[in-house]
C-alpha cells in the first residue's frame, strides 16, 4: 500500500494547497493527519484513496476547458489580446 505525502497528492490531483485541505476537512478526501516532532500538521494519503475520490463526483480537472469554452475559443483574439497586454507593460 503506497502512502503519498502532499505534495504527491497535490501534483496527482492537479489542486493547490488549500483545496486539498478543504477537501480532507469536508471529509471528500481521506488523510492520515498528524503531528512530526516539530508539531507541525502533516498529511499522508493512499493511493487508493486518491483514486477514489478521482472517480468519484467531486472531482474535476481544473485545468481542462469546458465544451462551451471550447466551442467559443477563437485563437486569433487570443494572439491579439496576448499582444495588446506586452505592449501595455
Amino acid at each position: 500500500m503506497k502512502k503519498l505525502a502532499y505534495t504527491e497528492a497535490s501534483k496527482l490531483l492537479r489542486k493547490g494547497p488549500d483545496s486539498i485541505i478543504q477537501d480532507v476537512k469536508s471529509g471528500n478526501l481521506n488523510a492520515r493527519i498528524y503531528k512530526d516532532k516539530n508539531h507541525k500538521t502533516r498529511y499522508r494519503f493512499r493511493l487508493a484513496d486518491i483514486r477514489k475520490f478521482q472517480e468519484g463526483n467531486n472531482y474535476k480537472v481544473s485545468n481542462l476547458p469546458d465544451k462551451e469554452a471550447i466551442q467559443n475559443f477563437d485563437p486569433k483574439s487570443l494572439v491579439e489580446n496576448f499582444h495588446n497586454r506586452k505592449q501595455a507593460l
